[in-house]
């Protein structure tokens, strides 16, 4: 059996509009702006950051990041024996849920008669159809068969399509993901809401190395990411797959310096990763070649590939080349 394991990062997500670090503070902001009632709490996490002016008053600093703007923040908190405030964490949770969208599904009794090209978007909404691509690419990872009980027209319900998560004896997938947000989830909760399943709910292996907003618990994106106890299990697990894997396909993770945790856990489970095959990666370069420039200087492998490509143009192919089952 092939094992192949999917590395996530926030260039999966951006195409959805879920901010990244460059822009999560602008579009928090905007956020606030929208509705300061709501959102009150961003206030703080505001003041706090106009404080840090005084930073690039004798070093350069980019306070329009918020990984390091929080990293300022966490290394001073740390030093005096605290550590960022609640009200920081729940305004990452607060942004990265709000603009998370989500799928929609179709009207009652209204799935088209080419519903096969719809799985995971609504016709009736044009702009759903970003999902199918996401969709997609979860199914593939997780074996899904959708069936049309007894095959007739348009108007079906989603309960008169079987969804069933067969056994793969060829290929097991799994994700690892440095992303807060739930999309693959959402996937799968999407599933298990609308469509029948004969045989029980659909299950995706996932390892969320930064916590996740759906479980309460969120790793600020800072210096001291990597030492946080509560996701200890999720590195297991995410070490576990590693080391069994045949091949790794990293999707929209650039390999930021500020990451370099990330290269460590690489390092350490491929000494144990004795069949390890291939390494792709896919991911928007800038126009200096530098994201490709980091791969090429941490990679020694032979069998290592760089594409310079959108996860939107990788999700298409999926769409194209996906089709459900008849």
């Amino acid at each position: 059996m092939e094992r192949v394991v999917y590395l996530l990062g926030a260039g999966f997500s951006a195409p959805l509009g879920i901010p990244v670090m460059s822009n999560f503070l602008t579009r928090s902001r905007d956020l606030y702006r929208s509705d300061p009632t709501r959102f009150a709490h961003f206030k703080e996490v505001f003041d706090t950051i106009n404080e840090l002016s005084v930073v690039k008053n004798f070093y350069s600093a980019d306070l329009f990041n918020i990984e390091e703007i929080l990293s300022i923040l966490e290394m001073r908190e740390y030093l005096e024996g605290g550590s960022l405030k609640d009200s920081f964490l729940q305004y990452i949770r607060d942004v990265i849920t709000h603009y998370t969208p989500t799928c929609v599904p179709c009207a009652p009794n209204k799935l088209p008669g080419n519903w096969r090209d719809w799985l995971f978007s609504n016709p009736d909404d044009r702009s759903s159809r970003i999902w199918e691509g996401y969709g997609r690419f979860v199914g593939s990872l997780c074996n899904l068969v959708f069936t049309q009980r007894q095959p007739r027209g348009g108007g079906l319900s989603y309960a008169e399509i079987d969804c069933v998560q067969t056994a793969n004896a060829e290929i097991q997938y799994s994700i690892v993901t440095l992303n807060y947000d739930c999309v693959p989830e959402s996937i799968v909760s999407f599933i298990n809401a609308n469509y029948s399943r004969s045989a029980g709910d659909i299950k995706l292996r996932i390892a969320k190395l930064h916590g996740s907003t759906d479980s309460g618990v969120i790793v600020p994106p800072t210096w001291a990411k990597g030492v946080n106890k509560t996701i200890v299990p999720a590195w297991k697990q995410a070490y576990e797959d590693l080391t069994q894997t045949n091949h790794l396909r990293v999707i929209g993770f650039s390999l930021p310096t500020a990451d370099a945790y990330v290269k460590y856990l690489l390092k350490s489970a491929v000494i144990k990763a004795e069949h390890l095959k291939t390494v792709d990666v896919l991911c928007l370069d800038d126009k200096n070649g530098s994201v490709k420039q980091r791969y090429d200087d941490f990679m020694e492998f032979s069998y290592y590939r760089f594409a310079n490509r959108s996860c939107v143009d990788y999700l298409d192919l999926i769409v194209k080349d996906t089709k459900p089952s008849q």
